[in-house]
């Protein structure tokens, strides 16, 4: 998930994502939320819902210091995996019914979308199922030289404007445009 969508959940949710910085020896969320963006709205849901949830339990059990938090938020076999520290019945059916609906959301885009088989188990629209091998492959065939590993953020972030443009227009993958959008987006980084 784009970093500024991160932090946005971190700072609306403070109780629910407390442990969003904390070591990675006492958290999984230590390494953030592990989907990408299509979800954002499905995770921003659940977590207004949440929230208050969580405060109410904090005022009902003040004797302790303990109380619900996002242990994990990942992708798992094509859909959003929302792990607690500790739950109650109405916070794992809320859960539930996220997970349900990541299931039919695609993970890239937030459109409809169904469970596909592109090496690993994803849930993607049409669109995003039919063309995501050819703008990964043209991205790395185009800009290898460019893009390691130490630029996997920005790979993710040009992944996602590719996509979103070409929801838009139609697929035309020649070389300059492809550095064209490179460049572009190196430049507003």
């Amino acid at each position: 998930m784009k970093e500024e969508l991160d932090k946005k959940l971190v700072k609306a949710f403070p109780l629910l994502y407390g442990d969003r910085n904390a070591p990675m020896q006492s958290t999984a969320m230590c390494w953030g939320f592990a989907c990408s963006d299509g979800w954002f709205d499905i995770i921003w849901d659940l977590s207004s819902k949440l929230e208050p949830l969580i405060q109410k339990f904090i005022d009902e059990n003040q004797a302790t210091e303990a109380y619900p938090r996002a242990a994990q938020v990942k992708e798992k076999f094509g859909g959003l995996r929302f792990y607690m520290t500790y739950s109650t019945d109405e916070i794992f059916g809320l859960i539930s019914e996220a997970e349900a609906l990541s299931c039919k959301t695609c993970e890239e885009c937030g459109k409809p979308g169904g469970a596909r088989d592109a090496g690993w188990i994803r849930t993607l629209c049409d669109y995003c199922h039919e063309n995501w091998d050819k703008i990964r492959a043209k991205i790395w065939e185009r800009e290898e030289d460019i893009l390691d590993d130490e630029d996997e953020r920005l790979y993710d972030r040009l992944i996602k404007e590719i996509i979103a443009e070409c929801h838009s227009e139609t697929l035309d993958w020649d070389e300059d445009r492809m550095r064209a959008r490179l460049r572009k987006v190196l430049e507003t980084t």
